[in-house]
């Protein structure tokens, strides 16, 4: 009796080349997704945060300044400059006083793109932050009332920003009004 031998397929135990460029491919693939996300994601994130900071800084600055009008005790017109920017306001305040005085003056102007705040007799306090600068201001005094005077006040704000190579530029503008409440006729 004669023996046949089947011969045995034989498997590779290693990969073809075929398989070796289709797994290079689909990685390449995968690593180009993967990173385009993330520099959007990345790209997104600084966007939020350079708004955030606008807003907060811009948000600030009129607080601080309308907070300021509703205490003082008169609108010092020789200093200030209304219906142009940049403006200036001066306020006449019984607020924060220096020993020995009965009021004093606060002003709010604007120097090399930032808002500051000058007590008299003090050092002037920076409002806005170091990444943002103001492009506006501008003061109106609405003394047409018969009750009290206000003032309104109207802030742009803007960020300018490196991402990618490419400069950001945004900007908000707040507008607001604030009564004299301590204004005696």
């Amino acid at each position: 009796m004669l023996l046949i031998k089947k011969r045995k397929q034989q498997h590779p135990l290693g990969v073809s080349l075929f398989e070796v460029v289709i797994y290079v491919a689909f990685f390449l693939v995968l690593t180009i997704l993967i990173t385009n996300v993330s520099t959007q994601l990345i790209a997104v994130n600084q966007n939020t945060r350079a708004t955030n900071d606008i807003i907060a800084s811009a948000r600030f600055a009129v607080d601080t300044i309308a907070q300021e009008v509703r205490h003082a005790k008169s609108v010092y017109s020789p200093t200030s400059v209304f219906d142009v920017s940049p403006g200036q306001l001066s306020l006449e305040t019984t607020r924060d006083l220096p020993d020995g005085e009965t009021s004093t003056f606060v002003d709010f102007y604007i120097d090399t793109g930032r808002l500051y705040l000058r007590r008299e007799g003090q050092d002037p306090i920076r409002l806005t932050s170091d990444s943002v600068i103001v492009e506006g201001l501008t003061f109106s005094y609405l003394n047409q009332s018969v009750l009290t005077p206000a003032v309104r006040m109207s802030i742009t704000v803007a960020n300018y920003g490196a991402s990618s190579g490419n400069v950001s530029h945004r900007t908000i503008t707040l507008v607001t009004t604030a009564a004299l409440r301590s204004y005696a006729q």
